[in-house]
């Protein structure tokens, strides 16, 4: 159980990690974890690791090779870039043992297909997930377009035996491991929107529908060391912020279409979400598809609108935690209900029509923020408290002539 943990320092970096994180700082992140702590800088390894660090694969180059973080960050990335170490090997410079622990504490804090396939997403080094394509191979098929799993599962098979100078059924076996691997699909069906003219946000209620396409008994579902495929669904707004995340199992959504609804907002007319499927064990088999609605630029609240109401958010809202200010708010609807009970009691009285007498004052209102509601109790207050003063004024004249 201890290899699914991992330690408090890198869970901590996790937690301080900025919102909307690229690439590079995850990298970072990664580089920098607790697990990482065995692997070290040697003095002699620092030229061949900045031969390393200047080739025109390493996406994410450090400024210098000063600490061990750097050496983890080169090695990291010429793997996933599929660069050759050999030539750079030295008696000094042994990346291989490096490799094995690194890549070992690397997918224990990062769970992702790069990470697990050592290959970039968009890379032809995903092919070497095929146990039969090796360097040299991959180094052909990119040079003939064959860049992705999906590219090598739509080739005959004869044309790949005669790229490799393999013979039969070498191009048959190739071709039918590769139409192993799970092909996500994505559906979208649009409910219904919630339009408020301008005055809201446009929301859409989303039924999604998502699955594997291919099925059947040679489908992958296992790694190599036997371990279960699990599909990651993250769906993102224009913002990049968060809309839903749902991991499971590849075998079930083989079995049958995982479907789930979602209700994202849009705040203008270039708003829209991403919906992303992708295997966690696996590198190169992820499927995207964006949604936008299709309304016109009325239905969208303005620039304007938008920032009157931030203006008066946080000014016109009422402080709960005010002791004072709620006693006094509740003395005022106490005062309220007991006038307008006496008004009813005195309207029955005169069998008057109540509702045609009261007219629309004394109905219930809904009051949009603190000052409109002090605004609108304390006029009721001042009206109360003038009539009581002329009905105990003309009372005290009642009882002057009864004396």
């Amino acid at each position: 159980m201890s290899k699914a943990f991992i330690s408090f320092k890198t869970f901590k970096k996790l937690l301080d990690m900025p919102m909307r994180a690229n690439i590079q700082t995850l990298l970072e992140i990664l580089c920098s974890a607790e697990e990482m702590k065995d692997v070290t800088l040697r003095a002699g390894e620092k030229k061949p690791l900045n031969k390393v660090r200047e080739l025109q694969e390493i996406r994410y180059p450090p400024p210098k090779m000063i600490q061990a973080v750097d050496k983890i960050s080169v090695l990291l990335q010429a793997a996933l870039a599929g660069v050759d170490l050999n030539e750079f090997r030295s008696d000094e410079f042994q990346p291989f043992n490096d490799n094995v622990l690194i890549y070992k504490q690397s997918f224990r804090v990062a769970k992702g297909g790069s990470i697990a396939s050592k290959a970039w997403e968009d890379r032809s080094t995903t092919l070497r997930q095929i146990d039969e394509v090796g360097q040299k191979s991959i180094k052909i098929f990119t040079c003939k377009g064959i860049n992705s799993i999906e590219k090598l599962s739509q080739q005959d098979p004869g044309y790949i035996e005669l790229l490799l100078n393999r013979n039969p059924p070498f191009g048959t076996t190739i071709v039918s491991k590769a139409k192993a691997f799970p092909k996500f699909f994505i559906s979208v069906d649009e409910q219904y929107l919630l339009l408020h003219h301008g005055a809201k946000p446009v929301q859409a209620i989303l039924k999604l529908s998502v699955g594997v396409m291919n099925t059947g008994r040679n489908i992958k579902l296992k790694t190599r060391t036997n371990n279960l495929l699990h599909a990651s669904i993250v769906i993102w707004n224009s913002e990049d912020e968060l809309v839903d995340f749902r991991r499971i199992q590849v075998k079930a959504l083989i079995e049958k279409p995982r479907e789930f609804e979602i209700k994202p907002s849009f705040g203008n007319s270039k708003s829209k979400i991403s919906i992303q499927v992708s295997c966690d064990e696996c590198a190169g088999l992820h499927e995207v598809y964006e949604y936008q609605p299709k309304v016109s630029q009325e239905e969208f609240p303005s620039v304007a609108h938008i920032e009157a109401n931030d203006e008066s958010s946080e000014e016109d809202l009422i402080d709960l935690t005010d002791a004072d200010f709620i006693d006094e708010m509740l003395q005022m609807q106490m005062v309220k209900v007991s006038a307008l009970k006496e008004i009813k009691e005195v309207e029955v009285a005169k069998n008057v029509d109540l509702p045609n007498q009261i007219g629309p004052e004394s109905k219930r209102r809904t009051y949009a923020n603190k000052r409109t509601y002090e605004h609108a109790t304390n006029n009721t207050v001042e009206e109360n408290t003038q009539r009581y003063k002329r009905r105990a004024m003309s009372s005290s004249d009642e009882e002057d002539q009864l004396a």
